[in-house]
Formats: C-alpha cells, sequence, structure tokens
C-alpha cells in the first residue's frame, strides 16, 4: 500500500486526476487522510472506445492547444480556494496546467513539471519565469520555476 509518510510536514495533498482509471488506482492504494483527490474527466474525451495509438497521440497533442478540451480539469484547483506551496504537473493538458498552477502558487512557491523535455511545454514555462531543467534526459526530465517572493521592506 503507497503512503505518504515521506513528508509528515505537509498538511494536505490535493491531486487532480482526469483518468478514471488512475484515480481508482490511487483512491486505492493511497490511505492518507491528508490526501485530497479528485476526479475531472475531460470535458470532450476521445470519442471512441478503444482509440488507436495514434488516435491517442492525436487527442494528446490537441489538449496542449485546445482549452475548452480540459477546461473543467485544468481549473479544478481554483474551486478550492486555496493556494499552494507546491505544484506537480503531470496528465494532459500541461501547457495550460502550467500557467493555472503557477497562478495558484504562493510567493516562493515552487512548480515542477515532469517530462520537461518535450518543447511543446517551453513556452508555458518562460511565460511565467526563468525555468530551472535538471540535468537533461530524454524521458522525464524535471524543470523547476519559482514564484519571486514579495520584497519585505524594512
Amino acid at each position: 500500500m503507497a503512503t505518504l509518510e515521506r513528508g509528515p510536514f505537509i498538511e494536505t495533498y490535493v491531486s487532480v486526476e482526469h483518468n478514471a482509471d488512475w484515480h481508482a488506482e490511487v483512491q486505492n492504494r493511497v490511505r492518507d487522510d491528508r490526501l485530497s483527490l479528485h476526479l475531472c474527466q475531460p470535458d470532450q474525451p476521445l470519442q471512441k472506445d478503444n482509440p488507436t495509438k495514434e488516435e491517442r497521440i492525436a487527442w494528446d497533442a490537441r489538449a496542449e492547444v485546445d482549452p475548452a478540451l480540459m477546461h473543467t480539469y485544468v481549473h479544478f484547483p481554483e474551486t478550492l480556494g486555496m493556494n499552494f506551496d507546491f505544484v506537480l504537473v503531470d496528465g494532459r493538458a500541461r501547457c495550460f496546467c502550467i500557467a493555472a498552477g503557477f497562478a495558484l502558487l504562493r510567493p516562493g512557491g515552487v512548480l515542477v513539471l515532469h517530462d520537461a523535455q518535450r518543447e511543446e511545454y517551453h513556452a508555458a514555462l518562460k511565460a511565467l519565469a526563468t525555468p530551472t531543467f535538471l540535468d537533461p534526459w530524454e524521458q522525464g526530465q524535471i524543470c523547476v520555476i519559482r514564484k519571486k517572493s514579495a520584497k519585505v521592506e524594512l
């Protein structure tokens, strides 16, 4: 059984999933009262029960440029009335999730993007801050952007 024990200092984990199977897997494996798990399926799902690999790839690519495809998923965290110290973006509609997640960060907060080696995400990152790409590798690269802290006047 998966646990979140390695972060005892964390008050709340918020996870927004778009895939019902993955949502069920997380729900079955994670037993931690701090986890707030939400399922927000695509507003315009792929209209086929058994899509080909090419059809899935095309739909995934469309999710990066068509804001209507996953609008509810992307903007669900805004409905929680929370700001975050840390946001992990790893799913569909990442270009939109980068902007929405960054907007919800507290000053000094950090956004991490998984699979940051993919060029299609770079403009969204650079529009917000200077991204730091950790040692490059071909699959699963991590990128970090930090929201500037408010200056404290003495």
